[in-house]
């Protein structure tokens, strides 16, 4: 989880990498968004006794929009479920370079090593912040 928002390029892209400098066979990588600071996810309020909800997994975040290895969009929104078939996250190895890009039109586009392999259209506001959200795990 990122500690600060995307900031906008040149072309009006908000986007992240992340270098896969070890990757173990069977760890799988879901990647994403999220529209809440990493303290929203995390704190608990004591004035009023409420916590937030259990994060076991990136998808678990509040306001995200995350890519399952599959290839499938899910998140906190209802009825977010879209697939890539192109997106395969377990041909993967160590040393690639994985860029996640959102576009003014909220989509998202993800890229490996520089060749784009996968786009979903989210509908990510535009006005609005977000912050980096990588889970590997097996």
């Amino acid at each position: 989880l990122g500690t600060g928002p995307l900031p906008r390029d040149a072309e009006n892209l908000r986007s992240f990498a992340v270098r896969l400098e070890v990757l173990s066979p069977g760890e799988r990588l879901d990647i994403g968004v999220t529209a809440q600071a990493p303290c929203a996810h995390f704190a608990s309020d004591a004035v009023v006794g409420l916590r937030r909800p259990q994060v076991t997994f990136a998808e678990d975040l509040l306001s995200s929009w995350v890519v399952e290895s599959s290839g499938l969009l899910v998140g906190s929104h209802a009825g977010l479920r879209i697939r890539d078939e192109r997106w395969n996250a377990r041909s993967l190895c160590a040393g690639d370079l994985v860029r996640l890009a959102v576009t003014r039109s909220g989509e998202m586009r993800l890229s490996v090593n520089g060749e784009e392999l996968a786009m979903w259209r989210a509908q990510i506001p535009c006005e609005i912040p977000i912050f980096p959200v990588v889970d590997l795990f097996e």
